[in-house]
């Protein structure tokens, strides 16, 4: 049972997951894990028909897994630039691992959720030898997120 994971996150704060991948797939593999940031209109992974979202990766683990063995790693993040007004969000900047990137995603306030909807994501790819290159293996994870208000713009 996933537990302790993530949610309402603010501005500077750093939050950290471990990530892991587990093979079970009768010899040894070469995987990439792609992690992504997207708001409400981005397009996710979907499993079902086996396409990638197109969000450009942040970030990238590259690592070899033995039959029946596991890989971990540990996962830090924060949101390093954002601002809300209105109802609005937008977060400008976000920090992986110590590497910042521009994101520049905003988010309209979700009435249902009550949230400024943001998910940060996981998509496994795996290298195929057949054809020599690596390709979605339709697994993916999230974490969904909403960014609470820390900073109001354009009261003056």
């Amino acid at each position: 049972m996933a537990e302790n994971y993530p949610y309402s996150i603010v501005v500077g704060q750093n939050y950290s997951v471990i990530v892991g991948v587990g093979n079970h797939l009768g010899s040894s593999a070469y995987y990439v894990l792609y992690v992504k940031f997207g708001n409400q209109t981005d397009q996710l992974p979907d499993s079902t028909s086996a396409t990638s979202s197109p969000v450009a990766p942040l970030y990238e683990y590259r690592f070899f897994v033995q039959d029946g063995g596991a890989w971990e790693s540990p996962l830090t993040f924060s949101v390093t630039d954002a601002y809300v007004l209105g109802n609005q969000s937008m977060i400008k900047t976000l920090t992986v691992n110590d590497l910042a990137f521009g994101v520049d995603k905003p988010a309209a306030w979700d009435v249902n959720s009550t949230a400024f909807s943001y998910q940060l994501f996981l998509e496994l790819w795996i290298y195929n030898v057949q054809n020599n290159s690596i390709q979605f293996n339709s697994r993916f994870v999230g974490l969904h997120l909403n960014l609470t208000q820390t900073t109001i713009q354009g009261a003056a």
